[in-house]
């Protein structure tokens, strides 16, 4: 099964799951601002990701 066909399964198991329409589209201004931040002080330290 190649990507697009298995994004659009989980697409529309997710729709029939939660009862929701999922909509295609990119991210605003604070959800990117955010991803930055979990990125920086997250993710990409490594103390935080071999943390015990």
């Amino acid at each position: 099964m190649d990507y697009g066909r298995a994004s659009r399964a989980m697409a529309q198991g997710l729709e029939a799951g939660l009862g929701v329409s999922l909509e295609q589209g990119g991210l605003t201004e604070f959800e990117r601002k955010l991803a930055e931040e979990l990125l920086r002080e997250k993710y990409g330290n490594e103390s935080w990701t071999w943390r015990r």
